[in-house]
């Protein structure tokens, strides 16, 4: 569609449309990891961005806060950045990126129930069918993710 756009990221990618749509998905896959502060969902955190899930549990803002905030637990990273190829407009592409090591993931809480926990204002939830919606402030959710990231209560299982 016009003025729609895609960040040329091999494994994160983001589609914006509207105003700035362009600026935010710009340079994507050249970002530190795929969710930090010079990626899409860092330019959303830094601009005011609120988050929709619609039937999902995860929430890829909650990476942007597990990478942004990164200090304060392990990396959920492999120790290597890898090289994929993108097909972007009919131009192959390779691009380095970091890959979330599964096992790392799949010893923690699932992003949605994690995010019950921290009694987010701004977080709205509603059933739908079998599954949920919900919408959030994205600066709240950093916000909160450090302040409970610095006690030492990330999402580790217990």
């Amino acid at each position: 569609m016009p003025h729609v756009y895609k960040s040329m990221h091999p494994t994160k990618a983001v589609v914006a449309w509207g105003k700035s749509a362009d600026e935010i998905v710009s340079g994507h896959e050249n970002s530190c990891t795929p969710f930090y502060w010079d990626s899409p969902y860092g330019w959303l955190l830094k601009n005011s961005g609120k988050s929709l899930g619609l039937g999902v549990k995860s929430n890829p803002m909650f990476h942007a806060c597990e990478d942004i905030l990164s200090e304060f637990h392990d990396n959920l990273y492999f120790d290597k950045k890898y090289k994929l190829k993108v097909n972007y407009n009919d131009t192959l592409y390779n691009i380095n990126t970091l890959i979330h090591d599964p096992q790392k993931i799949g010893n923690l809480i699932e992003i949605g129930d994690y995010i019950r926990t921290l009694d987010l204002k701004s977080y709205k939830r509603t059933n739908l069918g079998y599954k949920y919606c919900y919408c959030l402030n994205n600066q709240e959710l950093l916000s909160y993710c450090k302040i409970q990231f610095q006690k030492g209560n990330f999402r580790n299982r217990k």
